[in-house]
C-alpha cells in the first residue's frame, strides 16, 4: 500500500517601503533537502545556494518510496515569494522507511517587509505505525541566538494514533524590520515508526 502526503507552503514578504525607496532584500543562507530512506539504503537532492530566480526540482526514490520538491523562489525590489510544493509517498515495508523535506531560508531588508506565511498540507492512508510529523518556524536572528516568532509542530497519522488521513495549516504574518536577520524554516518527515 502507498501512503502519501501533498504539502503547499507559501512565503511572501512584501516591502513596506516609505515614500520611494525599494527594498534591497539579500536571502543570505539557502539549504533544503529532499530525501528518502529505505532497505538500509537513502536517495536526497539538494539546494543550497540561492539564485534569483530560482525554478527547479528536486527529486528523490528508492523503490516505491519518493519524494519530489518544487522550489519557485524569487524576490526584487518590492519584496520575495517563496513557494514549495512537495509530493512525498512511502511504501509498506518491514523495514524503516521515510521520506522528508526539510530546510529553509535566511534574509535580511534594509526596509521593512510584511511577512505572510503560509504551510498547508493533507495527508492520506497512512496506517499501520506509518505518522507524519510537521515543524514550521519564523525566527529573528541576533548575534545572541535567535527568537521564535513561530515554532509549530504538527504530528499526525496512525503512527501518532492520529486519523489515518486529514489536513493541516500553519500561517503568520508579521513585520521584519528593516537591518534584522530572519530565518524561515520547513522540516516535514513521512514515515514509520
Amino acid at each position: 500500500m502507498r501512503q502519501s502526503i501533498y504539502i503547499c507552503a507559501s512565503i511572501i514578504a512584501l516591502a513596506c517601503a516609505h515614500g520611494v525607496s525599494a527594498a534591497t532584500i539579500d536571502v543570505f543562507e539557502m539549504s533544503m533537502t529532499t530525501s528518502v530512506l529505505a532497505d538500509g539504503g537513502q536517495d536526497s537532492a539538494y539546494v543550497f545556494t540561492p539564485t534569483n530566480p530560482l525554478v527547479t526540482t528536486r527529486h528523490a526514490q528508492i523503490g516505491m518510496t519518493e519524494a519530489t520538491t518544487t522550489f519557485d523562489l524569487a524576490w526584487g525590489p518590492d519584496g520575495g515569494r517563496f513557494d514549495f510544493l512537495f509530493d512525498q509517498v512511502i511504501e509498506d515495508s518491514t523495514g524503516y522507511v521515510a521520506s522528508k523535506a526539510f530546510g529553509g531560508v535566511g534574509v535580511v531588508s534594509d526596509v521593512d517587509l510584511w511577512l505572510s506565511y503560509q504551510y498547508s498540507y493533507s495527508y492520506n492512508n497512512l496506517t499501520g505505525d506509518v505518522s507524519i510529523d510537521s515543524t514550521t518556524r519564523v525566527s529573528h536572528i541576533t548575534d545572541d541566538g535567535f527568537t521564535w516568532l513561530l515554532d509549530n509542530t504538527q504530528l499526525g497519522g496512525a503512527g501518532r494514533l492520529q486519523p489515518p488521513c486529514g489536513t493541516y495549516s500553519s500561517t503568520y504574518q508579521g513585520l521584519l524590520q528593516a537591518g534584522e536577520r530572519y530565518g524561515i524554516s520547513y522540516n516535514t518527515r513521512l514515515g514509520s515508526v
